[in-house]
């Protein structure tokens, strides 16, 4: 019995050094955040979005290819609340009541669709691209990088909401989703802070650029997004 412990052990000792050998360079790093964002608009539809902040999550595995360079691949989900969407002649769909150039007027119990039932808007971004990054150690601990990546996003805006109170309802969808897929690239600029030999902690800054979709105008993102790596 005690031999074949010592078995069991000795191979599990084995395969883990092995693992490591095999996992040399490699890490893993997962990251959330905070975004701001540019607005946009509906092709075709006559409508204006004002894009608000929201939150970036994501996770990606890479490997140092020298002691200046590494490259990775990235998922990364980015979700934006709407803040307003408005008619280009003046008129504030979401906000508040104006007039437009013809004098019409939302009704007086209607200052914002978000009173109406069941009202909710959003952009949403999900992403995959290969990042390269060029890092810098000024100290053993401290690190600076920065970086290129380049990929796919596919883009959804959700727009919901009853909208009866417009004598013409063609500003608010129901229940109508704008889907597309585009070419994306980003920038990255960050910090990492090494807390052991096999894990450290980043913050980088990202200009998010999704490209432009069928149905919804080009927009840019930045996402500030606090990380943690695990290196193999």
């Amino acid at each position: 019995m005690k031999r074949l412990a010592a078995t069991f052990l000795f191979s599990a000792l084995s395969f883990s050094a092995n693992a490591q050998g095999i996992l040399k360079d490699y890490y893993l790093h997962t990251f959330a955040g905070g975004t701001v964002s540019g607005d946009t608009a509906i092709k075709g539809k006559g409508i204006d979005v004002d894009v608000g902040s929201g939150y970036s999550v994501g996770i990606a595995a890479g490997r140092s290819i020298t002691k200046y360079l590494r490259l990775e691949l990235e998922w990364a989900y980015r979700n934006n609340d709407v803040d307003d969407l408005l008619d280009p002649s003046g008129m504030t769909i979401l906000g508040y009541v104006v007039s437009n150039p013809d004098g019409y007027k939302m009704p007086g119990n209607i200052t914002s669709v978000g009173t109406t039932k069941d009202f909710n808007a959003d952009i949403t971004y999900s992403s995959i691209l290969v990042n390269a990054y060029y890092d810098y150690s000024p100290t053993d601990k401290l690190s600076m990088f920065g970086g290129l990546g380049l990929g796919l996003s596919i883009a959804q805006a959700n727009f919901f909401g009853e909208h009866n109170f417009f004598a013409t309802p063609n500003f608010i969808p129901s229940r109508h989703d704008y889907k597309g897929i585009a070419f994306t690239y980003q920038i990255l600029l960050g910090i990492g802070y090494q807390i052991n030999e096999n894990f450290s902690l980043t913050f980088a800054y990202k200009l998010f650029a999704p490209g432009e979709f069928k149905e919804i105008d080009n927009l840019y993102l930045s996402s500030f997004d606090f990380g943690a790596t695990y290196i193999f």
